[in-house]
């Protein structure tokens, strides 16, 4: 956790993909779990920030030395989703996928904000 090394969010990791990469990626948080079903339909994986391995834990508010707030949690992960059916989402993380219920991704994906990077037409 901040102070200590933590990782990083959505918008640097889009301006990396699209400056050094010439990716179109965005980068955002409140995105809806519609928005991520459309992303799949349309063959483009989705980035998504989680907890561990799609778990939950408190989110903490950081304030670093200039005074930048941010909501950080133990754990922050982000796992790539790469297909979804009716009752769950499928996800790769660490080169292996996995199949989870939609509510219990749901659940880990909001403690950050529902954060995601995407490619955007």
């Amino acid at each position: 956790m901040p102070p200590y090394a933590y990782g990083v969010h959505a918008g640097p990791v889009a301006q990396v993909l699209s400056e050094l990469y010439g990716m179109n990626a965005v980068g955002m948080k409140s995105f809806t779990t519609r928005e991520l079903k459309e992303q799949i339909a349309a063959d483009k994986p989705v980035i998504a920030w989680v907890v561990a391995n799609c778990t939950w834990s408190a989110p903490y508010e950081y304030t670093d030395k200039a005074g930048n707030k941010v909501f950080t949690a133990p754990y922050e992960h982000v796992v790539i989703i790469t297909g979804n059916n009716e009752t769950s989402l499928r996800y790769m993380n660490n080169s292996k996928f996995f199949d989870i219920p939609t509510e219990y991704f749901e659940r880990s994906w909001s403690v950050l904000g529902n954060m995601v990077v995407y490619l955007d037409e």
